[in-house]
């Protein structure tokens, strides 16, 4: 009873993010794409921890899943880039606050109203690659971001048919991405 199924018409990845965010009623919103999948106490854990330190987003790290065989190498948390402080904002780490992480949604926990009181919202304009200018606008408004440093997601990584396999051929769409993030 606490779960509404919602359908759309195909519009594009962004498009359907968006509508789920303008539907969604819950005090944190986090992302799961269809190709991946979460260790079962993923989201308790980042609440709790969320909770703990009133964080505005917490980051995890993730596993690679390539055709079943799982690794702990190449996470989506650069930890070189992370600094030495529990609670962190842009402002601590303005050189390099996009390189801690690739700009990847589904291993964020996020506080509702960081993206509403910003309006935030995915572009609808690209054929892919439309999370950069969420994640990163994401990065630079959270005042209070956190990393639980724990695998808690699969990335499925090199699956036919996944949207990352359109990158070649739509790498132009990171160009409105990073015009709109400089806007």
């Amino acid at each position: 009873d606490r779960i509404r199924v919602i359908s759309v018409p195909n519009g594009g990845l962004g498009a359907a993010r968006n509508h789920g965010l303008d539907h969604a009623t819950g005090e944190y919103i986090s992302f799961l794409d269809s190709d991946d999948y979460f260790c079962l106490d993923m989201l308790e854990k980042m609440y709790i921890f969320a909770e703990s330190k009133h964080a505005e987003m917490v980051m995890c790290d993730n596993y690679l899943d390539e055709e079943g065989v799982i690794s702990a190498k190449d996470g989506e948390l650069h930890h070189e880039y992370l600094p030495n402080m529990d609670i962190f904002s842009y402002r601590d780490v303005p050189d390099t606050i996009f390189q801690i992480s690739n700009a990847a949604v589904w291993h964020k926990l996020i506080l509702k109203d960081v993206i509403d009181r910003n309006s935030l919202r995915y572009q609808e304009n690209v054929p892919i690659l439309d999370d950069i200018f969420f994640v990163n606008m994401l990065l630079v408004l959270s005042n209070r971001i956190c990393i639980l440093d724990e695998k808690l997601m699969y990335y499925r990584k090199c699956r036919k048919g996944a949207q990352t396999s359109g990158i070649e051929k739509n790498f132009m769409s990171i160009f409105p991405a990073f015009d709109a993030l400089i806007e």
